[in-house]
């Protein structure tokens, strides 16, 4: 049993976890100037980037037909699937 306290190194029992860090905090000048920019839309560059547009948009679409997601007024049961 691995001991906090006594003869037992904490973080040799349960490894390093030093690395975690906590979140970002966000002051009002970064969220200010997110909100100028959150319209901004990435417009696809050739080919490959169209199709994986159109693919992404009609799975998107699709999963919420079928889930029965609607966006004005999600249905309990919808949302259980997200």
């Amino acid at each position: 049993m691995p001991s906090r306290g006594g003869g037992g190194n904490y973080s040799e029992d349960f490894g390093d976890h030093s690395w975690r860090q906590q979140n970002h905090i966000w002051d009002e000048s970064e969220i200010a100037q997110r909100i100028t920019t959150s319209n901004q839309k990435h417009v696809p560059q050739g080919l490959a980037e169209n199709v994986l547009q159109k693919m992404v948009r009609v799975s998107y679409h699709g999963f919420n037909f079928f889930t029965g997601y609607e966006q004005a007024d999600p249905a309990t049961s919808a949302i259980g699937y997200r």
